[in-house]
């Protein structure tokens, strides 16, 4: 079994080195101790430009997706109410952005993951205390994969543990995919 875990992300392409992938991948790793190729080979990341890419791909390749296995859609919280301006938009809480979701996707046979507010949150836990991090801006996807990508190979599965610790909904995500890999 195989599981592809759909991330909203602004390049929208895979690349090497994919932070927020490589990360999950190693804090799988910890979790369920076992190696992180032996993860690598059961994890599959897809990137898609923007909420409306992650949406379309439920849409349209949930039935091939999910002969593979289970599927997991990961958005920015903050982002999620933007795919239906200018129209009508569900009320700015999670349970209604899921509800409006479900109702566009038609179909239940994935786990929707937010990310709040946004992956920022995340590279701030990994990058807590670094002088960078108070006076950076918005880092660039190269700067955001470094950061994550550091966190995910020279940090201790301890320090991997105060991530999460800071960061609940990845830790979320590295739950419910967790539970997806054990028997």
């Amino acid at each position: 079994m195989r599981i592809t875990v759909l991330w909203e992300d602004s390049r929208g392409v895979e690349t090497k080195g994919f932070g927020p992938h490589s990360l999950l991948l190693a804090c799988l790793a910890d979790k369920l101790g076992r190696e992180r190729r032996e993860i690598e080979r059961l994890v599959n990341s897809v990137a898609k430009k923007g909420v409306g890419n992650v949406l379309d791909a439920l849409r349209t390749n949930l039935t091939k997706l999910t002969k593979a296995g289970r599927v997991f859609a990961v958005v920015d919280r903050d982002k999620a109410r933007e795919i239906w301006k200018p129209g009508p938009l569900p009320a700015d809480c999670m349970t209604a952005i899921r509800k409006r979701i479900a109702e566009d996707v038609e179909r239940s046979e994935y786990e929707l993951v937010f990310l709040v507010q946004n992956m920022e949150s995340l590279i701030d836990a990994c990058d807590e205390g670094s002088p960078k991090s108070r006076e950076r801006r918005k880092p660039t996807p190269d700067q955001r994969d470094r950061i994550l990508g550091r966190a995910a190979w020279d940090v201790s599965p301890a320090r991997r543990s105060v991530i999460l610790s800071a960061c609940p909904s990845f830790e979320r995500l590295v739950d419910r995919v967790g539970a997806a890999l054990s028997p």
